[in-house]
C-alpha cells in the first residue's frame, strides 16, 4: 500500500440498541456530534479522495443535512441494518466509481485524530491490510489496500464478516501513541464512564 491517497467507509447503519440512541448523534462536545468529530479529522487531509458514510433509514435525513457542507462526502443507505457490517461495507465500496486504499471507520470509536490518520497513511506498509495498535491491542480504523477494496466490490457472500474475510490477506499492524483508540461507545454507561470521565483527550 504506497499510494497515499484514501477513501473512508463511515460505519453508522446499526441500530444502536443497547444505546437507545443513534451514535453518530452523541455528542462529543457539547457542539459536535461523534459523526462531526470523526468527519473533522478525515476531511481536511490532502489525500482524502471521499467519505462514504452508510446510515440506516431513520438517520437517512440527519446524514443528508449534514452532507451539504461538504462535497467530499457521499451517503450510503443501508436498509438491512441487522446484516453484518460487511453488508454496509460493500454498499459503499459498490458505490466507488475508482478504487482507493480505505479506511474502515467506525462511529463508535470517535477519538480517531488527524495525526493518527496521517501516521497511518504515511506507513510503508507491505501488507493487505494495516491494522493499528495501542499498547499492543488492536483497535480500528483500520486501513485496507485496493487490492483487500476491489475483491469486496466483487464479493457475494455476506453473511461473513470482515474480521473471517480478512483472514486470507497479509496483516501488517502500526504503533498509535492515541490511548483512547482504545474506547468503544456501544452502551449509555460506556459513554458515561468512558467517554465523560476518563476520556484524556477533552
Amino acid at each position: 500500500m504506497i499510494e497515499n491517497k484514501f477513501d473512508v467507509i463511515l460505519l453508522a447503519a446499526g441500530e444502536s440498541k443497547r444505546m437507545g440512541v443513534s451514535k453518530l448523534r452523541l455528542e462529543f462536545t457539547s457542539h459536535i456530534s461523534f459523526a462531526q468529530q470523526i468527519i473533522n479529522q478525515y476531511i481536511e487531509h490532502d489525500e482524502l479522495n471521499c467519505i462514504y458514510w452508510v446510515v440506516n433509514s431513520k438517520d437517512l435525513e440527519f446524514a443528508q443535512d449534514f452532507k451539504k457542507k461538504y462535497n467530499k462526502i457521499k451517503i450510503i443507505e443501508n436498509k438491512y441494518p441487522q446484516k453484518e457490517r460487511f453488508y454496509s461495507i460493500f454498499l459503499a465500496i459498490d458505490k466507488m466509481p475508482i478504487l482507493y486504499n480505505c479506511f474502515i471507520q467506525n462511529i463508535d470509536n470517535p477519538f480517531i485524530t488527524f495525526h493518527d490518520i496521517n501516521k497511518i497513511i504515511n506507513h510503508t506498509n507491505k501488507g493487505d491490510y494495516l491494522v493499528p495498535q495501542v499498547e499492543n491491542k488492536t483497535i480500528h480504523p483500520i486501513l485496507i489496500s485496493k487490492k483487500i477494496v476491489e475483491k469486496i466490490k466483487f464479493h457475494t457472500n455476506f453473511d461473513t464478516t470482515l474480521k473471517k474475510f480478512l483472514q486470507l490477506y497479509k496483516r501488517e499492524t502500526i504503533e498509535i501513541q492515541n490511548i483512547n483508540l482504545l474506547f468503544n461507545i456501544n452502551t449509555p454507561l460506556e459513554y458515561e464512564n468512558i467517554f465523560l470521565r476518563k476520556v484524556k483527550t477533552l
